[in-house]
């Protein structure tokens, strides 16, 4: 009996801890920066590919629209995006990986280009 009381006393002081927690301005800061850098970061990733040619074209876009609407979901607790997006950012990332993992260990010595990818221009 003594068990059962203190835990039914444990799960009450945690209850109030977090709700004291949820009513704090700006506890969920941390968690929306951490989103928003996230974000900032796929995004940076798939300019970096694409500017690289690393990858087809269509694996940029599909990175930022995938996180976006990744991010969207969550603050619209939408299930239906969520997958939705999830499904675009498995495709490409995905895809991503394929190329990393058919690399042979000669080309990992250089940056890769896709053979159809036109090659950058080059300062005369």
């Amino acid at each position: 009996m003594v068990v059962l009381g203190a835990q039914i006393l444990l799960i009450g002081i945690v209850a109030a801890l977090l709700t004291r927690l949820d009513d704090t301005p700006g506890s969920a800061l941390p968690l929306q920066l951490s989103g928003f850098a996230f974000l900032l970061g796929t995004a940076v990733l798939a300019i970096g590919l694409y500017r690289a040619r690393t990858v087809p074209a269509w694996i940029a876009p599909a990175l930022v629209v995938g996180i976006v609407a990744n991010l969207a979901g969550f603050v619209a607790s939408s299930v239906a995006l969520l997958i939705a997006s999830s499904a675009v950012l498995l495709a490409a990332l995905g895809w991503i990986g394929a190329i990393a993992l058919t690399e042979s260990d000669d080309h990992w010595e250089h940056t890769p280009e896709l053979a159809r990818a036109r090659p950058a221009a080059s300062a005369p």
